[in-house]
């Protein structure tokens, strides 16, 4: 219904009491669904649906979601995933541990060398069609 076609009344007071009599005619029962509220065009108060101001009410105010709590399956399967990745993890520090001592007994290995005074070897790349050979 278009503003136009609407009943505006100037007071609240006058509305309600509008919508007391529409309520005590005998007629439709969906008048009991009716209430007054101040129309927005600005033209004063109108007897309408109720749902409109409640459905005002929650487009000012939205309802705040409530966290859901994780569920008893949720619970399991992220513990099973945490277990899985320190698992990986101890894999991968052990790894790189091992890599480390390597590395530390190359490195004295070659001190060694030099200490009895083998001269060091140099790894000449593998010759290519590209390339020629040094004959």
């Amino acid at each position: 219904m278009n503003c136009a076609e609407k009943l505006h009344h100037k007071t609240e007071r006058e509305a309600l009491n509008h919508l007391a009599w529409a309520k005590k005619q005998p007629g439709g029962h969906g008048i009991r669904h009716l209430n007054a509220y101040e129309c927005p065009c600005g033209n004063g108060w109108c007897v309408g649906r109720a749902w409109r101001s409640k459905r005002e009410v929650e487009a000012a105010q939205p309802a705040v979601p409530t966290p859901k709590q994780p569920t008893a399956g949720q619970l399991r399967r992220a513990e099973k995933r945490a277990a899985e990745k320190a698992a990986k993890q101890q894999l991968y520090a052990d790894y790189t541990e091992t890599l480390h001592i390597c590395r530390m007994m190359v490195d004295r290995e070659i001190a060694r060398m030099e200490a009895l005074g083998v001269p060091k070897r140099v790894v000449r790349p593998e010759p290519t069609a590209d390339t020629p050979t040094a004959a």
